[in-house]
């Protein structure tokens, strides 16, 4: 079983539902989202970042590797004939209708090998297609517990620049978005913070 096939029954919390509209809105702040914008949300989990950024007369397709996940999306999205979902791993390859905005929140430390998903996915867009990625600054592996490791713990500006340099990407801006707050390890210690990171970039010809 997937590790998220689990959790998708009680995924919605109210703490996720808000997270996911403040990075559409970190996202409509940072890129132009056109009135029928065809969006592609990759790790989309129930598909809220991707719905909150869905204009009138757009599309949006979410994938993710949980089928559990995208049942749940499917269930709560079925009567809006603008969104669909998929069970796919872009590592595994593209799809085949091109896309102009992707859009992948939270969802690339838990990769381990991004240059398929970032080949497949220049595939799966159109020639000068806007990409969003939200995710963890560069940390030390102590978001995720010891029991749960994860292949990245964050990333820094210029590792993901690179990496999307060489997958046909241009970046075009990275900023501080806000900070994931953990307990404190220790009695009566602040809360730890660890930084998310928006990076935009754009598909090259």
């Amino acid at each position: 079983m997937n590790h998220f096939d689990s959790q998708a029954a009680a995924w919605d919390t109210p703490f996720r539902v808000d997270r996911a509209q403040r990075f559409a809105q970190f996202i409509r702040d940072a890129l132009p989202i056109a009135e029928d914008e065809a969006i592609l949300e990759i790790g989309c989990a129930t598909g809220q970042v991707g719905r909150a950024l869905l204009p009138i007369h757009g599309q949006l397709l979410g994938l993710d590797t949980s089928a559990a996940m995208v049942q749940q999306m499917r269930e709560s999205c079925a009567r809006d004939s603008r969104i669909s979902c998929r069970c796919h791993d872009l590592c595994a390859g593209p799809i085949q209708s091109p896309y102009s905005l992707a859009v992948a929140c939270m969802v690339f430390h838990h990769v381990p090998d991004l240059g398929p998903l970032l080949r497949h996915l220049w595939s799966s867009l159109r020639p000068s297609a806007h990409l969003a990625i939200i995710d963890l600054e560069e940390e030390d592996g102590s978001f995720h517990p010891a029991e749960s490791p994860v292949p990245h713990n964050g990333f820094t500006q210029a590792s993901l620049e690179r990496l999307l340099m060489n997958n046909g990407f241009t970046a075009l801006g990275w900023a501080t978005i806000e900070a994931a707050e953990k307990p404190s390890v220790e009695p009566d210690g602040p809360p730890r913070l660890y930084p998310r990171f928006l990076l935009t970039a754009q598909r090259s010809a």
